[in-house]
């Protein structure tokens, strides 16, 4: 790793930590960010060996650099205290790279591989600023969030702790769409988007499976399954009749260039309610059905999902509870076309903020004094 850095190191320009890991959630913002930041930074990732990080990192030419984590629970458990060595290790490491690296900045995301660094960039006495994408703060950030000097949020302030207010920033969420001019969604909006995750949301997707014959009978679908749910979509898949098959398209996951493209052409979109994949289906004014993870952590995802779904720009259908009634619901809402304009109207409305914009100004601000 000391070989590595030593390499990746250059004097040119001013470098600048992200950390964050665990879920695409945590991930794909930090990537969006390094994409925006590496004309005036020299960008490092720092990530757990474990995580999806430790491949989609270097996959997006941005310096990986990993250390070791440990789990944080929110409940005993014999591992605690194995975890907690890891937490130990994974500090020091962090510590070492932080002294070495000096950056003139740390941005942490969320995960728990986020709060050893976040802890050593505060003992060298490095800026700290965090993001916290849904409405309610993970457990890492929750405890980052006394160290930072900003946190930006992607929901308005009235979801987090009223102490933590006056540092926080409503910026929205980082996202690749933030990086284009102009969104132009296609004339003709012709397919259901459906998006199980990195993970494959097992429950979304069974759901999903009541659905998909009578669905493809009318529509073409897009459907990226994750990898825990694809052989069972493959399955069902070859079930189908030739006339269907010809209307479906699935795969563990999709290029970005494949989602931007299909995003444009969608009329709808079925997926769970983490944040980023809201902004990035709110981007394009998607009308959104969300399945919220029945078991995230403070139940965020259902508290996102009602958010969208009282702006009317969401409908939001529970796993298990609403699993009968969800065809009928389902195909009522794609005969009205009214609603689904107005759910249109509203998911654009949403998504108007631009998360790159105001991280990358409050960045140069801090900094430099001054805004780009």
């Amino acid at each position: 790793m000391e070989d590595k850095l030593g390499k990746d190191l250059k004097e040119s320009k001013p470098r600048l930590v992200l950390t964050g890991g665990g879920s695409g959630g945590h991930i794909f913002p930090l990537l969006v960010l390094a994409k925006a930041l590496r004309e005036d930074f020299e960008i490092f990732y720092i990530g757990s060996f474990r995580g999806p990080e430790a491949y989609l990192v270097p996959a997006a030419s941005v310096s990986f650099l990993a250390i070791t984590s440990g789990k944080l629970r929110r409940y005993f458990s014999f591992k605690n205290f194995g975890d907690f060595l890891f937490f130990l290790k994974g500090f020091w490491q962090a510590f070492f790279l932080l002294k070495k690296l000096q950056p003139v900045l740390v941005f942490a995301k969320g995960g728990y591989v986020s709060l050893p660094v976040v802890l050593a960039a505060k003992l060298l006495g490095l800026k700290i600023f965090i993001h916290e994408s849904d409405t309610m703060m993970g457990l890492s950030n929750r405890l980052a969030a006394f160290f930072a000097e900003k946190i930006f949020v992607g929901f308005p302030k009235e979801f987090y702790p009223i102490s933590l207010r006056e540092k926080m920033i409503f910026s929205g969420v980082p996202v690749f769409e933030d990086l284009q001019k102009d969104l132009q969604p296609a004339k003709e909006r012709d397919l259901i988007l459906i998006s199980g995750g990195l993970q494959g949301a097992l429950g979304l997707n069974k759901l999903v499976l009541t659905i998909l014959p009578q669905l493809l009978a009318q529509y073409k679908v897009v459907h990226q399954t994750g990898e825990a749910s694809y052989d069972l979509i493959k399955e069902f898949a070859q079930t189908l009749p030739q006339s269907l098959k010809k209307n479906y398209l699935f795969k563990k996951d999709f290029l970005y260039s494949e989602l931007f493209k299909y995003r444009q052409q969608a009329l709808l979109a079925i997926s769970r309610a983490g944040a980023t994949t809201i902004y990035e289906q709110a981007k394009w004014g998607l009308p959104m059905v969300l399945v919220p993870l029945p078991n995230s952590a403070n139940n965020h995802q259902l508290i996102n999902a009602l958010y969208l779904e009282s702006l009317g720009a969401a409908l939001v259908v529970r796993e298990k509870e609403d699993e009968k009634d969800f065809p009928e619901v389902f195909f009522k809402l794609l005969k009205d076309k009214e609603r689904l304009e107005k759910m249109r109207q509203n998911s654009r409305k949403f998504a108007l903020i631009n998360a790159v914009k105001i991280i990358k100004e409050e960045i140069t601000k801090t900094l430099y004094g001054e805004k780009i």
